[in-house]
C-alpha cells in the first residue's frame, strides 16, 4: 500500500492531476490539488461510475464530460485508479462561467471554482492520452522503475560516499524516484549521482539492440526528462530553460538505435538538471530571497501583493522590498512582472493559446493590459512577437 500511495502522490506532483484509487466501490486513497473543491458530488459520482471490471492489460478508460473535464482509468492492486478530472481547455474566465453555470453553483461560488481550475492540469487529447500511457506503464512498474526484466550488471558509477542510497539492490524504487526529483528540486547533483549508483545497465551487445527494450529506454527516458523538468521548475529554473533542456534530451535520444547511448543520455539528464539547479540557487541570491522568488514565481496568475508575500515570509514589507531589491535589482512589482512576462512568452509559442486567454491566465483584466505590459517588456505587441517566432522557425 505504501508504494500505492507514494506512486500516486508522485505522479499527482509531477502531472497536477488529482489521482483516486477505488477499492470495492469506496475511494480509499486520493491526491487533489489543495484548493477546496466545489465540485465534489459531481466528481465523486463521476470517479465511482467507471467500471471494476478493467483488465490488467487493457488500455487506458477515457472518457470527457460536459463540464471542460476529462478522465482516464485503470486496475491497480485489486481496485481502480481513477485520474482526473482534467481540463480539455485552457481555464479562461469565460470557459470558468460557464463551468458555474453547467453545475448550477452559486454565483458566490466563482473564486472558489477558478483557484480550483488553476490547480488542475490542462490537456488536449494527445497530451491525455500520453499521461494514459505513462500511467499504465508507472503503476505496472516498467517505466520510471530505474529496473529492467532481464538479468543486469551494475553501471560503473562512483561508490557513494554516505548512506543515503544504501548499495543493495533491495532498495525500494518509488523511494529513490523521489530522492532523485527532490535532490533536482534542491540542486544537489552528488545526491543524484548517489542514487545513480542503483541504475543498471543490461549485459548484451549495444551494436544489435533488442528493439523492443530500447525503445522502453527511450519511453523511460521521456518520462524522467518530464518529472525532472518539473522538479527543476520549482527549484527555480526557469520555465523556457527546464523545458528546453528536457526537449534537447528527448530529441538526443530519438536519434540514438542502439541500447547503451539512450541509457546514458538518461544518467546523463539527471545529473544535467540538478547541475542547472545548483547554478541557479547558488548565484547571487540568498536563501531568503530564493525562496521569495519562488513563492512569486508560485503566485504569478493571480494578483499577488507584497504584502502577502512578507506575510508568509514572516518579514515586514518595506524591508523584504528593499532586499529583493538590492539582491534581485527589481522592485516586487517589476519582479513578478518579469516572471509573467517570460510565462507569456513561453506560451506564446505554442499557437494553441490564443492572446486573450494568456492575459487572463497571467492575471491581467484584459487583452489591452497585457499587450501595454507586454510591449513595455519586449519592445514588441504578443502578436508580433508570436509572428516574430514563426518566421524565425521557417529558417
Amino acid at each position: 500500500m505504501e508504494t500505492l500511495e507514494s506512486l500516486i502522490r508522485l505522479f499527482r506532483f509531477a502531472t497536477k492531476i488529482p489521482v483516486h484509487w477505488i477499492y470495492k466501490n469506496k475511494i480509499l486513497l486520493a491526491e487533489e490539488p489543495n484548493q477546496h473543491d466545489p465540485l465534489i458530488e459531481t466528481h465523486r459520482k463521476i470517479i465511482l461510475s467507471f467500471p471494476m471490471k478493467l483488465s490488467e492489460y487493457d488500455k487506458p478508460d477515457h472518457r470527457t464530460t460536459e463540464l471542460n473535464e476529462a478522465y482516464f482509468a485503470l486496475p491497480a492492486n485489486g481496485g481502480l485508479l481513477v485520474f482526473g478530472p482534467m481540463l480539455l481547455h485552457r481555464p479562461t474566465e469565460e470557459k470558468i462561467r460557464l463551468r458555474l453555470k453547467g453545475t448550477n453553483l452559486p454565483y458566490g461560488q466563482l473564486p472558489t471554482l477558478r483557484q480550483y481550475d488553476y490547480e488542475l492540469a490542462v490537456t488536449g487529447d494527445v497530451q491525455r492520452y500520453y499521461y494514459g500511457y505513462l500511467a499504465w506503464n508507472i503503476f505496472r512498474k516498467e517505466l520510471l522503475s530505474f529496473q529492467t526484466t532481464i538479468e543486469t550488471d551494475p553501471i560503473e558509477l562512483p561508490k557513494p560516499a554516505l548512506a543515503d542510497f544504501p548499495a543493495n539492490d533491495n532498495v525500494e524504487q518509488y523511494v529513490l524516484e523521489e530522492k532523485m526529483m527532490k535532490a533536482i528540486r534542491h540542486g544537489q547533483p552528488e545526491i543524484v549521482k548517489k542514487a545513480l549508483f542503483h541504475y543498471q545497465k543490461p549485459g548484451f551487445d549495444g551494436s544489435h539492440p533488442n528493439m523492443k527494450l530500447l525503445r522502453a529506454e527511450k519511453n523511460r527516458l521521456i518520462s524522467t526528462a518530464t518529472l525532472a523538468a518539473r522538479a527543476a521548475i520549482q527549484g527555480g529554473l526557469s520555465e523556457e530553460q527546464a523545458l528546453q533542456l528536457k526537449e534537447t534530451y528527448i530529441q538526443q535520444s530519438e536519434k540514438e538505435m542502439s541500447f547503451d547511448p539512450v541509457r546514458m543520455l538518461h544518467l546523463t539528464l539527471v545529473i544535467d538538471f540538478a547541475n542547472q539547479v545548483n547554478q541557479k540557487q547558488t548565484g547571487t541570491y540568498s536563501s531568503l530571497i530564493l525562496r521569495a522568488t519562488h513563492l512569486i514565481e508560485e503566485n504569478k496568475t493571480r494578483n499577488y501583493l507584497l504584502s502577502e508575500l512578507a506575510q508568509e515570509l514572516n518579514l515586514h514589507p518595506s524591508y523584504l522590498s528593499r532586499l529583493l531589491k538590492e539582491e534581485t535589482g527589481m522592485s516586487f512589482k517589476r519582479y513578478l512582472t518579469h516572471i509573467r512576462m517570460e510565462t507569456a512568452k513561453q506560451m506564446l509559442q505554442n499557437p494553441i493559446n490564443s492572446i486573450m486567454e494568456i492575459s487572463l491566465y497571467l492575471g491581467y483584466g484584459g487583452q489591452s493590459h497585457f499587450t501595454q505590459v507586454f510591449r513595455t517588456e519586449t519592445g514588441l505587441t504578443p502578436l508580433q512577437f508570436r509572428k516574430q517566432l514563426l518566421l524565425h522557425k521557417k529558417k
